[in-house]
């Protein structure tokens, strides 16, 4: 299996806008807000059997995480998020991070660049034509 040496970002769609093109043609865009990305852990072959990113996004309330999520966040320093997600990467992207903020500045987009953006499983259930029959 390949790995790839990218690290993804997670984050919650804002809107769709469109951009005017120099020729006044325009190109519909999505707008994403993928601020307050962290790494929550950084997996390794020894410790857990492969290697991996875990990125957690958001904002959550501690009364509304379970005391064992609470205990896990609480020994990277990271303040719970909403969507906790794991990223399999190579061992030397790995070894790039610890448990701090991914992405503070503008570095890690570049203007113009393609995303490729997936929705969570309960979002494309919710896209999935129907079969009912009225």
């Amino acid at each position: 299996m390949s790995l790839s040496n990218r690290l993804g970002l997670l984050g919650r769609k804002v809107g769709m806008m469109r951009l005017f093109t120099d020729e006044g043609d325009t190109v519909p865009v999505t707008v994403l807000d993928v601020s307050n990305n962290r790494v929550t852990q950084v997996k390794t072959q020894e410790n857990d059997g492969y290697v991996a990113l875990q990125v957690t996004f958001g904002e959550r309330k501690a009364s509304r995480v379970s005391k064992p999520a609470a205990g896990h966040l609480a020994k990277a320093g990271v303040e719970a998020g909403e969507i906790i997600q794991e990223f399999r990467v190579s061992s030397d992207t790995a070894a790039q991070y610890s448990a701090v903020p991914l992405c503070r500045s503008a570095k890690c987009l570049q203007l113009g660049k393609r995303l490729m953006c997936r929705a969570p499983p309960s979002a494309r259930a919710s896209l999935a034509p129907s079969n009912a029959t009225t």
